[in-house]
């Protein structure tokens, strides 16, 4: 998983509620289930769907919310992830779920290889370009490239 990351306001030295968005790609995906999609897209927070929102600063901080997996066959994985990060390293852990809504927005999970109930683990990497916006009196992490492996299990 590659993904770009906003954050809103940007995560400093001191912990505080922020949100999150992020969009990015799945590539290099592999499964013994047959038909198992070998990329797509992945994203939270954008086109209606609903925004996470986390605590904390760029020393610590957790995020809870749902993300939306297009896979390149057409079809879509709905999954309700919490991470918690220290320093540039999240960890990932969401389970598949049937659906979300948001107002009048609908996510479902279509894709067969990932049914619902399932789990899903990562360990990401952050980076940004401006890591001295996360000292005291900085501007906070704005933007952030969000990086690494995922792994789904029945």
């Amino acid at each position: 998983m590659r993904a770009n990351a906003h954050l809103s306001p940007g995560l400093g030295a001191i912990a505080k509620p922020f949100s999150v968005t992020f969009a990015g790609t799945l590539s290099s995906c592999v499964g013994t289930a047959s038909g198992t999609p070998t990329g797509g897209t992945v994203q939270a927070g954008l086109d209606g769907a609903p925004v996470p929102s986390g605590t904390g600063g760029c020393l610590t901080n957790s995020v809870t919310g749902y993300s939306i997996n297009r896979w390149n066959d057409g079809r879509t994985t709905v999954v309700r992830f919490s991470a918690v990060g220290a320093l540039a390293a999240l960890v990932l852990r969401g389970v598949v779920v049937d659906h979300v809504a948001n107002g009048p927005s609908w996510f479902a999970t279509t894709e067969p290889t990932t049914p619902v109930g399932s789990t899903v683990l990562g360990v990401l990497a952050f980076t940004t370009n401006d890591p001295l916006a996360c000292l005291p009196g900085g501007a906070g992490v704005t933007t952030a490239t969000i990086q690494g492996q995922l792994a789904h299990a029945k």
